[in-house]
């Protein structure tokens, strides 16, 4: 092979790999990459969407919707919005909430949107009317700064609740 067509050969080869790793760099918030904890369909769903990972602490996982299996939560940033997509184990179409650009600059750490897997004593803390039979083992605190809504899988749907204020 000639030394232009080995050239042609390699720059070909650079140009993919910088259109696969570069525009989610470009973007704000973390690429999908850079989680190599998430699922497969899930990854993938996330770079369909054109999502980056809201940075800092941008998913959360835990057995949200009592099934046994382990659910995947995360914060999809698309340009100076982000949303919660919840995806429940088994399920390709994860569940959307709450979009808004709120709590995107990891330079105000104080004011950053955060998700974590909260168990049912804080929700029952911050929801103190709610009674119910069953209750879930686990939930997901969205928050930003002071505030936050609990999301808990109840009766077969995700709810919102209230959380800190």
């Amino acid at each position: 092979m000639s030394r232009p067509w080995l050239f042609a050969l390699l720059s070909a080869a650079l140009l993919l790999v910088a259109a696969y790793y570069l525009p989610p760099l470009l973007m704000a918030g973390d690429p999908v990459y850079q989680h190599r904890e998430l699922p497969a369909p899930v990854a993938s769903d996330l770079r369909a969407r054109g999502c980056n990972i809201v940075t800092g602490h941008g998913v959360a996982s835990g057995n949200f919707t009592g099934s046994g299996a382990r659910d995947w939560a995360v914060l999809c940033q698309i340009g100076d919005q982000a949303s919660l997509l919840i995806y429940t184990a088994g399920r390709g179409k994860p569940a959307v909430w709450n979009t808004h650009p709120g709590g995107l600059d990891p330079k105000q750490p104080e004011a950053v949107r955060t998700i974590r897997g909260v168990d049912w004593n804080y929700v029952a803390r911050h929801n103190p009317e709610l009674r119910l039979a069953r209750k879930p083992k686990a939930c997901l605190e969205d928050a930003l700064g002071m505030g936050s809504v609990l999301y808990c899988y109840l009766d077969g749907k995700w709810v919102d609740l209230m959380g800190a204020d």
